[in-house]
């Protein structure tokens, strides 16, 4: 019999939309707890002065659970706009792992797997669909493009780690071409930019590039690119329809660039080095995506962004100022980073190898990013496994994190999209500077070799790097600095000031630490009481923060 009077009740129910009393109404697991502070105020803040802004910037310290923030906030406006949000992150297992917190919580989350994802639950605003950046942004998107037959409406997006968001949006908006496997498409491109090269006095450059040789970067002027255009538009249109069904590189960039770029070449760069062709467009063409630039609200989540310049100008953002962000008053509860630059002959002691060898034993994490896969061998008698692919890297994470897994771990060009909590990362190494991505990046890199927006896009990937060790305001670990260019760098006082305020104290209290030591003990002793939770470096590193 079916109980009429109660589905009545339920009928005249009111929906609970302010974030803070959803979470206390929902039904949670054992390991949720109650908010942070820091959680609960930027939920109220936001809530009610910020809500009704399109554009608003969220800043959480490192570890200070981003991510529960979004999910409440996505919950609100689903269930205030009865439309579908999107939570956006960087790769698949952050997804797994946005999807997990979810469920913990009871928030009806899913996985973005394809156009099926976006079922009537989502059109309705009953579902969170959380994907990868690229599963919106890209020319086949199942979200629609600018001039498709179904263009999906979105009631809010939510993009975690804003910062990392960047490199995506800019790389769906550039196209590369291979100098291998394009099926010739390289050479008859750079065959079309002879008369460029000659006339920027590079002709060597373009006999080295046709024959496979050289280490030239070059940019084609733009008045001899609009030259072009129409030829070259014909010769990629024709290349897609030969190899757009194969599985190569050059197949999936056609297929997946090619239709953001095609009506706005005017509006692209054109960088040729020995590996690729890249044709970028100088900014992202947000217009495109009708679902993200339609959207009723985009929130824009970080805990490294100094400076919003970047962001405003990929995003189209242009109301988003200081009215717009909402951050923390204070930094402290932090998680704890004991930051030290230890020289060689400490890294190559016994007194240190003796340490990390304890440090494995008692199933301990240890983690190193650096730029390449050849960056360096052992450090500190440790040999280093390198996960290689995104299943490989994706299985090693997980081992760390379950601890299934503890030995010494390198990962290659990887500074985002990987948590380590407690004992999975209790000593960070970060090796030498970050290096350049794609052509745009690199050429971009010399164009800006000493200038402050360059410093300040190194600053925020090193930044990345060193918040994968501490999750949270109970977490901690020790984070070395290797490699002589990196630490010097490090020290200037011109790139400190890129590095959010908690960061700078540490980096201080690093500086501070290391005026006291001298020999590898030293070293290997103030490491020590970190990892064992010495209690007055507790209370040192919680009053410093508290000052700032």
């Amino acid at each position: 019999m079916v109980d009429f009077g109660a589905l009545m009740k339920s009928g005249n129910r009111t929906v609970e939309i302010d974030p803070e009393l959803i979470f206390e109404q929902l039904p949670k697991s054992n390991r949720i707890n109650d908010l942070y502070s820091s959680q609960a105020a930027i939920l109220r803040q936001w809530f009610t002065t910020f809500r009704d802004k399109r554009d608003i910037a969220l800043e959480l310290n490192t570890g200070g659970g981003k991510t529960l923030v979004g999910l409440l906030i996505a919950v609100s406006t689903m269930r205030e706009m009865n439309e579908g949000v999107l939570y956006l992150v960087e790769n698949k297992q952050l997804v797994d792992q946005v999807v997990s917190q979810a469920k913990e919580l009871s928030i009806p989350a899913v996985p973005y797997n394809g156009k099926a994802s976006i079922s009537a639950d989502f059109d309705n605003g009953e579902v969170i669909l959380v994907g990868s950046y690229k599963a919106l942004f890209n020319g086949l998107s199942a979200f629609g493009i600018k001039g498709s037959i179904d263009t999906q409406t979105i009631g809010g997006v939510i993009v975690d780690d804003a910062h990392a968001s960047l490199t995506a949006l800019s790389d769906a908006f550039s196209l590369t071409i291979p100098a291998e496997d394009s099926e010739g498409l390289y050479r008859a491109l750079l065959h079309e930019f002879e008369d460029a090269f000659i006339a920027i006095g590079r002709r060597s450059a373009y006999d080295e590039l046709m024959s496979g040789i050289g280490d030239a970067t070059v940019e084609i002027p733009f008045w001899y690119w609009i030259e072009k255009v129409q030829p070259i538009s014909r010769m990629i249109r024709q290349a897609l329809i030969e190899h757009g069904d194969s599985d190569k590189r050059l197949s999936r960039e056609l297929t997946f660039k090619w239709p953001l770029l095609k009506d706005g070449l005017q509006y692209c760069q054109v960088i040729i080095s020995r590996r690729e062709i890249v044709i970028a467009s100088l900014y992202p063409r947000i217009d495109l995506i009708p679902s993200f630039a339609n959207a009723k609200r985009r929130i824009y989540m970080s805990a490294t962004i100094t400076d919003y310049g970047d962001m405003i100008r990929a995003y189209d953002a242009r109301r988003l100022d200081n009215n717009s962000v909402i951050a923390p008053k204070t930094v402290s509860g932090v998680g704890r980073r004991m930051i030290l630059c230890p020289p060689n002959n400490v890294l190559n002691s016994e007194a240190f190898c003796s340490l990390m060898a304890k440090t494995i034993e008692s199933n301990r994490g240890i983690v190193r990013l650096c730029p390449s896969k050849e960056s360096g061998d052992s450090i500190g008698g440790c040999a280093f496994r390198c996960p290689i692919g995104s299943e490989e890297v994706i299985a090693t994470v997980q081992s760390l994190q379950q601890i299934i897994d503890t030995t010494p771990v390198s990962f290659a060009n990887r500074y985002n999209g990987m948590d380590f909590p407690g004992d999975s990362c209790r000593v960070l190494i970060i090796r030498d500077l970050p290096k350049s991505g794609n052509g745009q990046d690199g050429l971009m890199s010399m164009y800006l070799e000493k200038s402050d927006l360059r410093i300040q896009r190194i600053a925020r990937t090193i930044e990345q790097g060193i918040g994968r060790g501490v999750r949270g305001s109970s977490d901690h670990c020790v984070v070395l600095l290797e490699g002589d260019k990196l630490v010097d760098w490090m020290k200037r006082i011109r790139v400190r000031q890129y590095f959010t305020p908690a960061l700078r104290a540490q980096l201080e209290m690093g500086d501070a630490i290391a005026d006291s030591l001298s020999t590898p003990e030293d070293y290997c002793e103030a490491i020590r009481q970190e990892l064992e939770d010495d209690e007055n470096w507790k209370v040192y590193h919680a009053n410093q923060l508290a000052a700032v």
